[in-house]
């Protein structure tokens, strides 16, 4: 479960205030909102990346708003994946290499991994490209890489910034139907960002950020 109290972020002007967000155990919840509401905000405080200015945010077991940002990093990397709007994928390693990034540093690309990585690739269409440079794959092969490094580790928790945002409708439908299905496939608790109000129906739950904020 994810809880978050009392939300205050603020920068130059803008200020994001939330009095309550819950997303149950095992839910996959999408949020909308227009643009500049604060969702990638929220989205990147919610996994740690900005610091918490005031409130309280509890993912599982574990109290974010107490951790360090070296804690808060080490949280993504075992504990919560996280999909960015942009691709963020290093264009000199191949598609394989930025898959397991995150984790090569911790020394934890084991055999074991290696295995979950194959069968992710599997399930995702991507086994003939892990050799390539992410400049050979289209947007959705792309996108699927990433959905397979945000994924990697298993995470019981994942936040997912628009993950459909630059493709066309039918790769959308694909990487949303991945998504999900991986998503159940794990029971991971998932916030998920888009502006596509047409199915939201596929969603467990949905709120708004007009809903949330005051």
């Amino acid at each position: 479960m994810i809880t978050a109290r009392d939300l205050i972020f603020r920068y130059d002007t803008f200020q994001l205030s939330i009095p309550s967000l819950t997303i149950e155990s095992g839910q996959c919840l999408a949020l909308t909102g227009p643009s500049g509401s604060g969702k990638s905000t929220l989205a990147h405080i919610l996994a740690g990346i900005l610091p918490l200015q005031k409130g309280c945010i509890n993912i599982g077991n574990t109290a974010l708003h107490t951790l360090t940002e070296p804690q808060r990093r080490q949280f993504r990397k075992t504990t919560c994946g996280f999909m960015f709007q942009e691709f963020a994928l290093l264009p000199w390693m191949t598609v394989q290499q930025n898959i397991v990034m995150p984790l090569a540093s911790e020394n934890a690309v084991t055999a074991p991994l290696l295995d979950r990585l194959h069968q992710l690739a599997q399930r995702c269409a991507l086994t003939d490209l892990l050799g390539k440079k992410p400049q050979q794959l289209s947007t959705g092969e792309q996108q699927r890489a990433i959905l397979c490094r945000a994924l990697l580790h298993e995470p019981p928790y994942l936040i997912a910034d628009e993950p459909t945002a630059h493709l066309d409708p039918q790769t959308a439908a694909e990487i949303r139907c991945l998504l999900l299905d991986e998503c159940k496939r794990l029971h991971t608790t998932a916030l998920i960002i888009t502006h596509d109000h047409s199915h939201l129906a596929d969603y467990d739950a949905h709120l708004s950020m007009l809903e949330l904020t005051v």
